[in-house]
């Protein structure tokens, strides 16, 4: 007896010593795993590639270790063997991401020139390079969904011991991140072809959107050129004013929803230019745009695309500075400020000063079409940020190229997540040039109740920063009578999502009247801010909504969505979020702090940012994992 007792602890020993090098493996692995698709995402396939090839090696070398007969004796054992199973699955999965990451980068690699080979050339999109990348990248979300089902039918979290446990959920959370990349990636590649006027030519308003007077998509349209797409060839027609198109009397241009009406019809609804993007959901303006611009007699439209004065910088940053007529050299950061501010400052004559900003964007987006590119990756990077933070916004009439938009988040509409929602949009009145001299901030502060609801208190501080300098009356106003010079005047909406109810709304510590209605199922509050030069405001409001939080058996998941437009000064955003008693608090994405109870994030935001807090019942032992996912945009 005694005999068997000693052969059974060697056993277990030897095979401790194994699994202990399969968990070195499999950090060493996570790790080059990590470095893989940061290069993937760089579309540098050289260096992904190499962290593939290590990254295989130790998987290859876990894998053995995990055939070794001492360990494979455990399996048949409770707890034990439900544990090496884990470990079976996390090593089978983690081949299956390697090889779908190597079936993109293997992709790259074979290109001609590598990513050079996905740049414009000549005015002319790589079709037939974008395809076969396309492919690829559909194989790899294949491959991805066949790795997360793997992990999924091993053992679950509460057989596992916590490090397995905690790799299993970063394993996880790696799978979903290549997933939320290579899907999305692949439906858009899929519909560039269509885009790009492959068998049948396609037109597409450009609207040049400065932030220096705000709406809801970011800003006032005051330039507009055509972009043609036929068989992969673009061509951008010269950049005009809007204030060449003609307007049309309110209601005679169908509406893209009724809300719409409702809501803008009072500031010329679809009929007049400069409020037809009040909305803060592109696809509806988009569709007033298109909309209008044929009924004026324009050609027919196939969709629009906005860029702002931070997505022409961007570009300036990976074509070079450029010479720009009437204007001179233009730098990457010279962009936001001459476009935004100096040339209404500097620029007396009306018609010239509004050609300023349609031959700025000409010029960049002109390089940019011709592909004089050196680094084209860095110009994909730079377009990606510009999308993620509503700087670059499209809109396709076509379905299929709509959702694959919308499937990337470069669509820029109103979000409708689950869970819990902010946003905060506003509309500058006054009709001045003074929201480049804005500022912005949101403090909100949750509470979370058994019931899976929610209690906000939200704060929205506006401050109109404008120097105490002379600046000219079309940038300082006032425009008409009852407005002062200096003064900014916003139309402020907070939306809070399909079932919030305001339980009430203070300003500077006073009651304050506001508004209420709906936009696409939104429920939206608004309310009007006159601010002089160097003054603030607090905007305080008390938001009851039911169903925030997802309530399962371990505990319950709580995600916000805060959603705000683009503007020359990103908003900083401060959240708290504090958990139901008798809950604590498991996991959080990236970026948040956290204790037992409360969760707090701050940052930047220039379009949305999402958090997430994963919680269980503080009764529960320490073996439960899980894993949370969040994305911030700043």
């Amino acid at each position: 007896m005694c005999a068997v007792v000693l052969l059974a602890a060697a056993v277990c020993v030897q095979a401790g010593l194994h699994i202990w090098r399969v968990r070195a493996e499999m950090l060493a692995a996570r790790s080059q795993m990590g470095a893989a698709r940061a290069a993937l995402l760089s579309l540098d396939p050289d260096a992904a590639a190499v962290e593939l090839l290590a990254a295989q090696a130790a998987v290859d070398r876990a894998a053995r270790e995990l055939a070794s007969p001492t360990v494979r004796t455990l399996t048949y054992l409770p707890v034990v063997g439900d544990n090496l199973r884990g470990v079976e699955g996390l090593v089978s999965a983690s081949g299956l991401a390697l090889d779908a990451v190597e079936a993109i980068t293997g992709t790259l690699d074979r290109m001609p020139g590598g990513s050079l080979a996905l740049a414009p050339r000549d005015g002319r999109l790589p079709m037939r390079q974008l395809q076969v990348l396309a492919e690829s990248f559909d194989r790899a979300s294949g491959q991805l969904a066949t790795a997360r089902e793997t992990l999924h039918g091993s053992a679950g979290y509460g057989l596992l011991v916590r490090p397995l446990g905690d790799a299993r959920a970063e394993l996880e959370t790696y799978l979903n991140q290549l997933s939320a990349l290579t899907e999305p990636a692949a439906a858009l590649l899929g519909a560039l072809p269509e885009f790009a006027g492959e068998g049948e030519t396609r037109r597409y308003f450009v609207a040049a959107q400065s932030p220096a007077e705000l709406r809801g998509t970011g800003g006032v349209i005051g330039a507009y050129a055509i972009l043609t797409a036929e068989e992969g060839r673009l061509t951008l027609s010269r950049f005009a004013p809007t204030g060449t198109l003609p307007d049309a009397e309110s209601g005679v241009v169908p509406a893209p929803n009724d809300d719409f009406v409702d809501r803008y019809g009072s500031y010329g609804g679809t009929g007049f230019w400069l409020n037809l993007n009040m909305t803060p959901d592109f696809p509806s303006a988009a569709t007033a745009v298109i909309a209008l611009y044929e009924h004026g007699g324009g050609e027919r439209l196939d969709g629009v695309i906005a860029a702002d004065p931070a997505a022409l910088a961007a570009l300036v940053g990976v074509t070079g500075a450029v010479d720009v007529p009437r204007v001179g050299r233009v730098e990457a950061g010279d962009v936001v400020p001459l476009l935004a501010n100096r040339s209404y400052v500097e620029q007396t004559d009306p018609a010239r000063r509004k050609r300023v900003l349609g031959d700025v964007a000409g010029e960049v987006l002109g390089r940019f079409m011709a592909g004089e590119l050196t680094e084209p990756a860095a110009a994909g990077h730079a377009l990606a940020a510009a999308a993620d933070a509503g700087h670059l916004q499209f809109h396709a009439t076509d379905p299929q190229v709509q959702a694959a938009f919308a499937a990337v988040g470069i669509d820029g509409r109103l979000l409708r997540p689950d869970g819990h929602y902010l946003g905060v949009f506003g509309n500058n009145a006054a009709g001045n040039k003074l929201d480049y001299y804005a500022r912005r901030s949101i403090v909100y502060d949750v509470a979370l109740r058994p019931d899976g609801a929610a209690v906000g208190e939200a704060r929205v501080t506006l401050h109109n920063a404008v120097p105490d300098v002379a600046l000219p009356r079309y940038v300082a106003g006032p425009y008409r009578r009852g407005f002062r010079a200096g003064e900014n005047i916003t139309l402020l909406d907070v939306y809070c999502g399909t079932n919030c109810t305001l339980r009430g709304a203070r300003r500077d510590g006073s009651p304050a009247t506001v508004s209420a209605g709906t936009e696409l199922d939104q429920r939206v509050y608004g309310t009007r801010v006159d601010l002089e030069a160097g003054a603030s405001s607090h905007l305080d409001y008390r938001l009851d909504t039911p169903g925030a939080w997802r309530v399962d058996d371990e505990g319950g998941t709580y995600t916000l969505t805060v959603q705000t437009q683009p503007t020359v000064q990103p908003t900083q955003v401060e959240v708290s979020v504090r958990i139901p008693r008798g809950m604590r608090i498991a996991t959080a994405s990236a970026g948040v702090e956290w204790d037992e109870t409360t969760a707090t994030w701050s940052g930047t935001v220039a379009r949305d940012a999402q958090m997430e807090v994963r919680f269980v019942r503080s009764d529960r032992g320490t073996q439960d994992s899980a894993t949370a996912h969040g994305r911030e945009t700043s």
